[in-house]
């Protein structure tokens, strides 16, 4: 090429990067984990987040409450949640590369929760309640311990016949004895 047209296409080049448009506003990072939750019926846990800013947002994010969703769990009764670390541990605004790491909420499965795969959605909201933020995590519901036996079991089978042997042996020798007496 002549040296006109490669100093006219560096130009070209240089303008085009220098005079971008502005970049308009990144949503809020964030994180959550761990990612998957594998619990029993009945059981609690906790969600870590990290929340941040992007340094390339030209302004600062007011933070004022978290929404669930969930498909295929009654959240309330189902998966009942505690946003108290939310509360405690975020800031209520966050600036250009502000950011922030700790336990985001606090859940408790219920005891009659259905057994499955499940995910579960978090938005970070503003105070007008529109979304900045989404995140999810998987809840892998399995069965609690229960207080009758399961059968299905060998040791739960073994405790049983032992059981019912020990009355048997116990009712026999009883008769023994009261037939001796007599």
């Amino acid at each position: 090429l002549p040296r006109y047209l490669q100093f006219t296409i560096g130009l070209l080049l240089l303008a085009s990067a220098v005079a971008r448009p502005a970049a308009a506003d990144v949503p809020l990072d964030f994180t959550l984990f761990p990612t998957l939750v594998n619990v029993q019926q009945g059981d609690m846990f906790t969600i870590d987040a990290i929340l941040s800013n992007p340094i390339i947002n030209s302004g600062s994010y007011d933070v004022a409450s978290l929404f669930l969703t969930s498909p295929g769990l009654v959240l309330g009764s189902d998966l009942v949640d505690d946003p108290t670390n939310f509360f405690l541990n975020f800031a209520p605004t966050y600036a250009p590369g502000d950011t922030t790491s700790g336990a985001l909420e606090d859940f408790q499965v219920s005891n009659t929760a259905p057994v499955g795969f499940y995910t579960v959605g978090i938005e970070v909201r503003d105070p007008g309640g529109s979304a900045l933020a989404q995140s999810s995590f998987n809840v892998n519901v399995t069965p609690g311990a229960s207080g009758t036996p399961e059968f299905g079991s060998a040791t739960s089978l073994g405790g049983f016949l032992t059981a019912v042997g020990g009355v048997l042996w116990l009712r026999q020798r009883k008769g023994k004895v009261i037939a001796s007496d007599a």
